[in-house]
């Protein structure tokens, strides 16, 4: 993924991106950790609102950062989580799988985010 490179030329600009991948690292952590709780209790509603608000504020971010592939997997995944929060749908198995998933590809994801960084950095002004 590369980066718009005139909408983030700015130093602060540069340092907001560096932020949204820090915490958005921070986030997916704590939501993979929330999923493998959630194997054995998986009625567990904090929990469950730990991984939601994760995905949710990855999603809020990704938005504002113009991020659309990473708030569009984000949004999708919290929208899943949502039925499993209203109780239309129970959170294991399969649907577990869809969200680890989901991590994966995030990872990689803010990964080729932050080499873009890094190769902008390296780039002569």
């Amino acid at each position: 993924m590369r980066i718009n490179e005139n909408k983030y030329s700015k130093t602060e600009d540069t340092l907001l991106v560096w932020g949204f991948i820090i915490e958005s690292s921070e986030h997916i952590a704590s939501a993979e950790a929330g999923l493998l709780e959630l194997r054995d209790k998986p009625d567990d509603r904090e929990v469950l609102n730990r991984i939601s608000f994760a995905f949710h504020a990855i999603t809020r971010t990704a938005d504002f950062l113009d991020f659309t592939e990473i708030g569009s997997l984000a949004r999708s995944t919290e929208d899943l989580l949502d039925f499993a929060h209203k109780g239309r749908q129970v959170l294991g198995g399969e649907n577990t799988s869809v969200v680890f998933k989901s991590i994966d590809i995030l990872k990689k994801m803010l990964a080729a985010l932050e080499e873009s960084l890094e190769a902008d950095k390296s780039k002569p002004a």
